[in-house]
């Protein structure tokens, strides 16, 4: 197992797991271990959800973690869930 300090929300962070999920990151929000980020790629926008595991932040799919109840936080709930 992979030591380190926890996933935080920072720029840094969430744009290296956005370039990784094959994405640029525009925008963000967290929330309790959670994170929606408006990315885009050349041809269109789109959003991404990420969950806090240990350092990493990890993509996760939406239509899992979207339908309520939700583990999405309100707090984010709408821009991760209810965008495009």
């Amino acid at each position: 197992m992979v030591g380190g300090p926890p996933a935080k929300c920072t720029k840094d962070q969430l744009s290296a797991a956005t370039k990784q999920a094959g994405g640029k990151l525009m925008d963000f929000k967290c929330a309790d271990g959670w994170a929606a980020v408006d990315a885009s790629k050349p041809e269109y926008e789109y959003t991404l959800v990420f969950e806090a595991e240990g350092q990493f932040w990890i993509p996760q799919d939406r239509k899992k973690v979207c339908p309520k109840p939700s583990q999405v936080p309100a707090t984010i709930y709408q821009q991760a869930c209810n965008s495009n």
